[in-house]
C-alpha cells in the first residue's frame, strides 16, 4: 500500500513530495518498511521529477514581481519565436541583452530560469568575442529593478543600460 503526500507551498509555486510505503505484512515479508522518495532527497523536495524535463505545465509566479509569466501553451508558442529572434540578430551584445530578458520574461521552466537567462547572456556575448559577465552582489537590486521595470512597463533601456555596464 501506498501513502502519497504532496503540499504546495502558497505564492511560490514550489512542491513537495514524499512518499512512504509499507511492505509486506504477514507471513514472509517485512513489516513497516518505510522509505522516503528518492526523488524528494534527490532533488531537495522541491520540484516534481516532470518539473525537470521540458517546459513547464504550470503557472508561476515570481516573489515580488508584478510580471506574471506566460501561461503554459504560451511558453511553446513562445520559445521558438525567442529562438528565431537570437538566430536572425546580428549583433552578439543585442542577442545577449534580448536573449536574457526574453528568456526570463517567458520564464520556461518551474526553476532556474534567471540562472539560464544569465547562461544565455554569456552564450550570446561569447559568441561576439565579448567576456563572460557577472551581476555582481552589490548590483543585484539595480538588476532586479531594471529587469522588473522591463518587464512590467515594457521599457527595456533600463535593463540594457545596466548590462551594458557590466560588459567589461
Amino acid at each position: 500500500m501506498g501513502i502519497t503526500r504532496r503540499s504546495r507551498l502558497s505564492g511560490d509555486d514550489l512542491r513537495y513530495t514524499e512518499r512512504k510505503e509499507r511492505r509486506g505484512s504477514g507471513k514472509g515479508g517485512s513489516s513497516g518498511l518505510v522509505y522516503a522518495d528518492v526523488d524528494a532527497v534527490r532533488y531537495g523536495g522541491i520540484l516534481q521529477r516532470e518539473d525537470l524535463v521540458g517546459y513547464r505545465t504550470g503557472q508561476v509566479y515570481i516573489r515580488g514581481s508584478q510580471h506574471i509569466p506566460l501561461n503554459p501553451k504560451a511558453v511553446r508558442d513562445a520559445m521558438p519565436v525567442l529562438f528565431d529572434l537570437l538566430k536572425n540578430e546580428p549583433h552578439p551584445a543585442v542577442r545577449a541583452v534580448l536573449g536574457h530578458f526574453f528568456f526570463v520574461y517567458i520564464h520556461p521552466y518551474m526553476d532556474g530560469n534567471g540562472r539560464m537567462g544569465r547562461f544565455v547572456l554569456n552564450a550570446m556575448l561569447a559568441s561576439g568575442g565579448y567576456n563572460w559577465t557577472v551581476v555582481p552582489v552589490e548590483r543585484r537590486k539595480e538588476y532586479m529593478k531594471a529587469l522588473e521595470k522591463a518587464s512590467v512597463e515594457g521599457d527595456i533601456s533600463e535593463f540594457a543600460k545596466v548590462i551594458t555596464s557590466l560588459v567589461k
